[in-house]
């Protein structure tokens, strides 16, 4: 009897598992119910269709797209909220499908303009987990996986969006003002062109941010999620500034605190991906 591979298992399993997400996008089947998980617009002809996560990895996506490419009009939300990732503008839309062939780091944000926009989310003040799978292709510049959809409450209540990349200034990654949760020390987890797991952990009192599973920076602060009702903007602002230049292939968002649950999610995603050791 053929025996369904350990990935796809993994994934088919994974809502139902560690269940109560706010919004799951992945390239990957999250659940075992077949649903599409990505529309996709042929540049040939600008013809739009569905797939499911199957057909994106068994070459009928890019059988879709031929010899051209293939750009993200939505990208599906799998937790069941029907927070879709949307992108009506052509020449914003990240490419899925290069020459015929599947990107491999899952979507390519081209650094100018690509991104994505869902829903005001979050409703808790006080609690948020977050996984972003992806890679950078430029560590010099500045970009952002998720953006616009929470921030952080300390001394000047300004403007924390999650920016998994350096900034420009040293120890400046991650915050505005004085509030920093990714210090630029955390970039020796990362390696320009290679996928990581980041990974934030925000509850009330404590915050603290991961790569590939390791710790880098903990910080105490009151968090509170999602300023003046923001949007999730998936790859860059939610006006598509300062935007992201790389790959993004799967963000998980809980409105709750999933410490608990932490270290199962963590291994669940790299078992499928393989990103460290």
């Amino acid at each position: 009897m053929d025996r369904q591979p350990l990935t796809d298992r993994l994934g088919d399993r994974f809502l139902t598992e560690y269940g109560g997400a706010a919004a799951a996008y992945s390239l990957r089947a999250l659940n075992g119910n077949g649903d599409n998980v990505v529309r996709v617009r042929r540049a040939s002809d600008n013809d739009e269709q569905d797939f499911t996560a199957s057909q994106v990895s068994d070459g009928t996506l890019e059988s879709y797209c031929g010899v051209g490419d293939g750009f993200v009009e939505t990208w599906y939300d799998q937790s069941g909220n029907g927070n879709d990732a949307t992108q009506s503008v052509i020449g914003s839309q990240p490419k899925i499908v290069d020459g015929g062939s599947l990107v491999a780091g899952g979507m390519d944000f081209d650094g100018v303009d690509d991104y994505l926009l869902s829903s005001h989310i979050l409703s808790s003040d006080d609690v948020l987990s977050l996984y972003a799978v992806g890679a950078f292709d430029d560590l010099t510049q500045r970009g952002r996986m998720a953006g616009d959809f929470f921030y952080v409450d300390i001394s000047d209540n300004g403007g924390f969006v999650l920016e998994i990349k350096a900034f420009n200034q040293p120890n400046r990654t991650g915050g505005y003002g004085d509030d920093i949760l990714f210090p630029h020390t955390a970039l020796s987890f990362v390696t320009e062109g290679s996928e990581s797991l980041f990974e934030l952990q925000l509850a009330s009192g404590s915050s603290s941010f991961y790569v590939n599973g390791s710790n880098v920076n903990t910080i105490s602060a009151t968090m509170n999620a999602e300023d003046g009702g923001s949007v999730l903007s998936i790859g860059a602002g939610t006006t598509g500034a300062t935007a992201h230049i790389g790959q993004i292939k799967e963000i998980i968002i809980y409105n709750a605190d999933k410490t608990s649950d932490m270290a199962n999610i963590r291994g669940n995603i790299n078992a499928h991906y393989n990103i460290y050791p």
